[in-house]
């Protein structure tokens, strides 16, 4: 138990930075992304995710039928919080750009920070234990350096969007978009290791 605290530790924490970065860009955005954007390029990630962590965990078919349902969970429910963060956030900023700072307001929605906090936590435990149920030790290691690097890359592919001109809310995503990038994950499956 002891050992298996720093790893969720430091899942948690990459999800979280990606939720609150994503609000405070949001923020910061004079035509911020709808839910209905971010859910179409969220889609579209999602399947590039599949496909990447079938070929790096060379997944067979049973593995996969129990593992991509207990990653969907997760993704719901921190997609969820996510949404419910950029609101919060989005809330908070305006209340302190107007200059009349509603101390009870502002309490209100630290305190439902703090509460996503605690529940993001809660999720990401549930979805560490489905998937050691479901791996063997070792594709669970490789299955949490996948999603640190796969998140890495999908980061680096938008900053260069935006670097590049092109609109934010073109995802510029194909299935083999990574390969032509020189992303992390090529066929890099090492054979090793199914299911249990």
């Amino acid at each position: 138990m002891r050992n298996r605290l720093p790893v969720i530790t430091i899942v948690f924490a990459l999800f979280l930075v990606g939720a609150l970065q994503g609000a405070a860009r949001a923020e910061d955005w004079k035509d911020s992304p709808s839910e209905q954007d971010i859910s179409r390029v969220r889609k579209k990630i999602e399947t590039l995710r599949a496909w990447k962590l079938t070929e790096f965990l060379n997944l067979d078919e049973q593995t996969s039928a129990r593992l991509f349902p207990a990653m969907r969970e997760a993704d719901e429910g921190r997609q969820r919080i996510e949404a419910e963060n950029r609101k919060l956030v989005h809330r908070m900023a305006q209340i302190l750009k107007s200059g009349d700072i509603n101390q009870a307001e502002m309490a209100k929605i630290l305190d439902r920070l703090q509460e996503n906090r605690r529940e993001m936590a809660q999720i990401e435990e549930r979805h560490f234990k489905k998937v050691r149920s479901i791996l063997s030790p070792a594709d669970t290691a490789r299955y949490i350096l996948f999603q640190i690097r796969f998140q890495q890359e999908i980061r680096k592919r938008i900053a260069q969007s935006g670097r590049d001109g092109r609109n934010s809310r073109d995802s510029g995503f194909s299935r083999d978009g990574m390969e032509r990038g020189g992303g992390s994950f090529g066929s890099g499956s090492s054979g090793r290791g199914r299911g249990r």
